[in-house]
């Protein structure tokens, strides 16, 4: 029980970081500045997600299906 505590604080700290970082990282490019910041933020939690567990798919199936 104390080891799954620990996974997924470990895993929202992991989302928190990733969920600063990266956006940050698209600024600094001048290219991504043409996105929406809607579209940079849900491409952010797509690959946060991904990175934390690749083997879970990062969107719901009803997403993944359209």
């Amino acid at each position: 029980m104390l080891l799954l505590a620990y996974l997924l604080q470990r895993s929202i700290l992991l989302m928190e970081f990733l969920g600063s970082y990266l956006p940050e990282l698209s600024l600094m490019d001048y290219g991504c500045l043409r996105f929406l910041p809607s579209v940079v933020a849900a491409t952010v939690m797509f690959v946060a997600r991904l990175t934390i567990d690749p083997d879970v798919t990062p969107w719901g199936y009803g997403l993944g299906t359209e």
